[in-house]
């Protein structure tokens, strides 16, 4: 569980169902801005780890792809400017 706190009436958290077996199965963020009296469901893309709100749309992220152990396991950076309603790819800078 990751948890993006802006005082006590924005918070982000996401969610992972887990089977030992079978490794992560399942995401999904929770966003309240009423200081968690309710909570707003979003869908996100699987391996989302980690994640940073500046305020309470503009956000980035960290999203692991393929298997934790393996070598062709990737870390892409992402950003969302409508509250994690929407995620885009942040190219690396040069």
């Amino acid at each position: 569980m990751t948890v993006t706190d802006h005082g006590t009436e924005i918070a982000y958290v996401i969610l992972v169902s887990y089977d030992p077996l079978r490794g992560a199965r399942g995401q999904v963020m929770l966003r309240a801005q009423d200081g968690g009296q309710s909570w707003q469901k979003f869908d996100i893309h699987s391996g989302m780890r980690q994640i940073y709100f500046n305020d309470g749309n503009q956000g980035w992220g960290l999203r692991w792809s393929g298997k934790s152990k393996s070598p062709d396991t990737r870390i892409d950076r992402v950003s969302t400017k409508d509250g994690g309603e929407h995620w885009a790819s942040v190219s690396p800078e040069a």
